[in-house]
C-alpha cells in the first residue's frame, strides 16, 4: 500500500538477530529488503550514505531498504605472472640475489647457507573494487605444499609475517630483486603462526586495509 509517499509491504523482510553497535538488523540471503531502496534518499546526505553497520551505500547497484547495506565480497586469485620468490644474495645482506617468476610455488623461510627466501604475491585489485569502495575486511588464505629440510619454520624462525603495498613494492607489478627489502605501506599487518596442507587464513590489520588498492594492483609480501 502507499500512504502519503510512503510504500509499505507485508513480506518478510528476513531480518537477522539484533547486533552491532550501534545496534542494527542484518539482511538474511533472499531478504527482499535487498537492492529495493530509493537510491535517490539512501546517497543524498552524508548521515544517510553509510549504513548503520558502518558500509558505505549503495554497494551493489542500489541501496538496501532500511539502515542495513549488505556488504559486497570479491575474491581475488594472485596473479601468477608477477608472483615469485627472492632469495637473499648472503645469510646477512637483508638484500635480494636471485628470484624465480616462473615457479609453481613461493618459496619462504632460510635456505641453503641460511640464506631467507621471501616472496611476493600480486592481487589485480584495481577493476573489481569500486573507486567509492570502503573496505571493512580482507582475508589472505595460503597453503602450504611441503616443508623443506626437516625443521618447522614456525619454530626456529617465528612468525610468517604479510607485508602489504598498494601498486608494487618496486613502483611495478614485475617482480624484481628489489621487492626483498623495499619499504611496504604496511609492514606486518598479518602474520601465520602455523601453516596446512589444506587452506588456512589470515586477516589483514585494520592498518593494512587502506592499502588495498582499488585503481590498481596491490602486492603481499611474505617473509619469516
Amino acid at each position: 500500500t502507499t500512504c502519503s509517499g510512503v510504500t509499505t509491504s507485508t513480506a518478510d523482510p528476513m531480518l537477522g538477530s539484533l547486533t552491532g553497535s550501534p545496534a542494527y538488523l542484518p539482511l538474511l540471503a533472499g531478504s527482499p529488503a535487498k537492492e529495493t531502496g530509493d537510491d535517490a534518499t539512501c546517497t543524498a546526505y552524508p548521515v544517510s550514505s553509510t549504513s548503520q553497520n558502518h558500509v558505505h551505500r549503495p554497494q551493489d547497484a542500489h541501496c538496501e531498504i532500511g539502515s542495513f547495506e549488505v556488504p559486497l565480497t570479491a575474491t581475488f586469485r594472485a596473479v601468477a605472472s608477477q608472483d615469485g620468490w627472492i632469495l637473499e644474495s648472503s645469510e646477512t645482506s637483508g638484500t635480494g640475489g636471485t628470484l624465480d617468476s616462473t615457479d609453481t610455488q613461493v618459496n619462504v623461510g632460510d635456505g641453503t647457507a641460511d640464506k631467507q627466501y621471501r616472496s611476493i604475491l600480486s592481487f589485480n585489485t584495481g577493476p573489481t573494487l569500486p573507486d567509492t569502495a570502503v573496505i571493512v575486511g580482507a582475508t589472505l588464505k595460503l597453503k602450504k605444499t611441503a616443508t623443506v629440510g626437516g625443521s618447522n619454520p614456525f619454530t626456529t624462525l617465528g612468525y610468517l609475517y604479510v607485508d602489504i603495498k598498494s601498486g608494487g613494492f618496486s613502483g611495478n607489478g614485475a617482480l624484481q630483486l628489489s621487492d626483498f627489502s623495499a619499504a611496504g605501506s604496511k609492514n606486518a599487518t598479518a602474520k601465520y603462526t602455523s601453516a596446512s596442507t589444506t587452506w588456512i587464513s589470515t586477516n589483514i590489520g585494520a592498518t593494512g586495509l587502506p592499502f588495498v588498492n582499488r585503481t590498481g594492483g596491490t602486492q603481499i609480501r611474505l617473509r619469516f
